[in-house]
């Protein structure tokens, strides 16, 4: 009966581990845009026919660096310089780095 049990757990752990790590997405991407300091805004007409959806893209204005995020399932566009850029990466690492971290437990 302890060996079922077992089995179930572990059966268990992996199902909730691939459920979230298969959940890195388009959610992910736009809470670390933010938390890094990109600001919303809602995606223009030419916006939309230039930036490609759910990729950050770098244009140059007046000698200076922005980064594009596009979101046209909600019409959004998150804006941010090169150090909001630079955060929104650090954060990206550590994301994967916290979910790649798990190691399962051992079973006596």
């Amino acid at each position: 009966m302890k060996w079922i049990f077992t089995a179930f757990s572990i059966v268990g752990a992996l199902a909730l581990l691939s459920l979230n790590l298969g959940c890195t997405g388009v959610e992910d991407t736009e809470d670390l845009l933010l938390q890094a300091g990109f600001t919303i805004g809602i995606m223009t007409d030419a916006e939309k026919q230039q930036l490609k959806p759910y990729k950050v893209t770098a244009a140059k204005e007046n000698g200076e660096t922005s980064y594009f995020y596009a979101d046209p399932a909600y019409n959004h566009t998150y804006v941010g310089n090169e150090s909001q850029y630079q955060r929104f990466l650090q954060l990206q690492k550590q994301l994967w780095a916290a979910r790649n971290a798990y190691t399962p437990p051992v079973y006596d």
